[in-house]
């Protein structure tokens, strides 16, 4: 069983990694050609394959050619768990509590940033917080909250409120901080894979663009007063993964260049959305093509259930190693 999940966390990480690249590389232009929500929908490519590595094959008929990368590391996982007994299992330790530290240093970061908020004072929906360089932001998933900072009312002027409440309030009709909890979840089942850390900085900040394009929808809501907002509330990065802050890491010049851009046509909106339908499809048909169940039965044209994945692969590679062998006479 232990050999069994390294195989999948192996498929895992090669299928995520390809994924990641793909959208690291179109999201700029998806951001031009079809505008910021298109950009941050094609980050949901990544938990879309990882679902379809899991999901079970109908018949071999219908799934793709294996892709030759992934069979190869079908059978490196294979040779490698199965050459001696204890490795598996010092493998799979080796991962759990890779998980289990990444999962940690997450909701370590989560309780700080909770508790540099102070006390909250909770009134008609709203969270106050004692403090001044804390907020505007939306924290938590069972019962989100907007945090607002002290000085709210007298920093920003009522059009700048709207705005930032407007903002806020998109993030939670949007469900963006349950994507960033399933993200994060990411991060620790594939701590080992780099590229889901290093795209995190990206997919942040392609949400905060979206939620900004969403929230100035409206034709009656000023960009200018947008922009003002935004360049009042310089605040450091709480780096806290179940939230979303007004203004945090998110470079600042590329999200007002952002508002310059003009509105697109909703034609073209839509249609920009199409097409990451379409590769929310395709990158979830390939992913479910290359995953070890399916690889364990084309291998030896045995049905799933009729033994062991792990089995089934290892008598296929045995029976390739004894046809290969030199004869006696």
């Amino acid at each position: 069983m232990m050999a069994e999940v390294l195989a999948l966390l192996y498929t895992a990480g090669l299928a995520s990694s390809l994924v990641i690249v793909c959208v690291l590389l179109l999201r700029a232009q998806l951001r031009h050609l079809f505008g910021p929500a298109v950009a941050y929908a094609a980050w949901f490519t990544v938990p879309v394959a990882l679902l379809a590595l899991l999901m079970p094959a109908a018949s071999d008929a219908v799934l793709p050619a294996r892709n030759p990368i992934f069979a190869s590391a079908d059978d490196l996982i294979v040779s490698v768990t199965t050459s001696t007994s204890g490795i598996a299992s010092g493998l799979f330790t080796i991962w759990l509590g890779g998980a289990l530290l990444c999962a940690a240093v997450l909701l370590l970061r989560q309780l700080q940033f909770v508790r540099s908020l102070g006390a909250l004072r909770v009134d008609e929906g709203l969270a106050y917080t004692p403090r001044t360089a804390v907020g505007p932001v939306v924290v938590g998933l069972i019962r989100p909250l907007i945090v607002l900072p002290a000085d709210f009312y007298s920093r920003y002027t009522p059009d700048e409120q709207a705005l930032i409440l407007a903002h806020e309030r998109m993030h939670l009709r949007r469900g963006d901080l349950i994507a960033n909890a399933v993200w994060s979840a990411i991060r620790c089942l594939l701590w080992f894979n780099p590229l889901t850390h290093l795209a995190t900085g990206r997919y942040r900040f392609d949400q905060e663009l979206a939620c900004d394009a969403n929230t100035l929808k409206d034709p009656g809501r000023s960009r200018k007063t947008y922009a003002t907002a935004m360049l009042k509330t310089l605040l450091p990065d709480s780096s806290a993964p179940v939230s979303s802050s007004w203004q945090a890491s998110h470079p600042l010049q590329q999200r007002l260049l952002g508002l310059k851009a003009s509105p697109l046509s909703a034609p073209r909106r839509i249609l920009g959305h199409v097409l990451v339908g379409l590769l929310l499809g395709l990158l979830g048909y390939g992913a479910w093509g290359v995953q070890p169940a399916a690889a364990y039965r084309l291998a030896t044209q045995q049905p799933a259930a009729a033994m062991c994945p792990l089995e089934a692969k290892k008598l296929a590679v045995d029976g390739r190693a004894r046809r290969s062998a030199p004869q006696p006479f």
